[in-house]
């Protein structure tokens, strides 16, 4: 009984302070901010074992917790980071289930249509990942040098660092484990959804990461240059 009373004592946890966690889930990638407001949400969940804080780090979220608020909330994650793409998604998954039943039902005809609509549809939400991506890193290797001012050109900075969190969340949304789900034991899908899908995600993280690495350049070439201008500011 004492395991279960401590199970039902976490859920309840969790379903209490369920807006912070979440958040922090959703956009602040599992890290709860350490202010006055959260110090009683951050004792507690210490005390449950469901956040890690060494040294001065940010307390975050323990991984196995991550991965249950990844599962349950897959398709919010997707559609925060990306509307379209999350709509394009919902399409997609209507029409596996369409083509599964046309298997069942041996409808040749209309299982060859969808093979052809899920191809297609499929290369559509492909092609816009590679979009996203390859836009973001374009707005990065700009360098912002179209804005002259150096506490604007930050704020850019930051801002860029918030889309690019919303593209990790929307790589991260496609989890392998409802790929899998979707594909089933069928050749066709698990061709598509196991190779070809992943292969981009891949080289999406691949090209966020060398953009982020960039981006973090910037930002401290543009703090420097901001203290230094103050610093010559107050001594004239």
């Amino acid at each position: 009984m004492a395991r279960i009373d401590d199970a039902q004592k976490t859920l309840r946890i969790l379903a209490n302070h369920a807006e912070v966690i979440l958040e922090a889930h959703l956009t602040r990638g599992n890290r709860i901010l350490d202010t006055i407001e959260n110090e009683q949400l951050i004792k507690t969940l210490k005390q449950h074992r469901l956040i890690l804080s060494i040294g001065d780090e940010e307390p975050h979220l323990k991984k196995v917790l991550a991965q249950f608020l990844g599962h349950i909330t897959e398709s919010d994650r997707r559609r925060w980071a990306n509307q379209h793409i999350d709509k394009l998604w919902e399409e997609l998954a209507e029409l596996f289930e369409q083509y599964k039943q046309a298997k069942i039902k041996v409808a040749m005809a209309d299982q060859e249509r969808l093979e052809d609509e899920i191809k297609e549809a499929l290369s559509g939400l492909i092609e816009d990942i590679r979009i996203a991506t390859e836009a973001f890193s374009a707005y990065i290797n700009s360098g912002f040098s179209y804005i002259t001012d150096l506490d604007l050109r930050i704020r850019e900075n930051e801002r860029a660092i918030e889309r690019a969190g919303r593209l990790i969340t929307l790589f991260d949304s496609f989890n392998i484990l409802e790929l899998r789900d979707h594909a089933g034991n069928d050749p066709f899908l698990k061709r598509l959804l196991l190779k070809y899908l992943p292969i981009t995600l891949e080289e999406g993280r691949s090209n966020l990461s060398y953009a982020l690495n960039q981006l973090r350049k910037l930002f401290d070439v543009c703090q420097d240059s901001c203290r230094t201008f103050h610093a010559t500011s107050v001594s004239t």
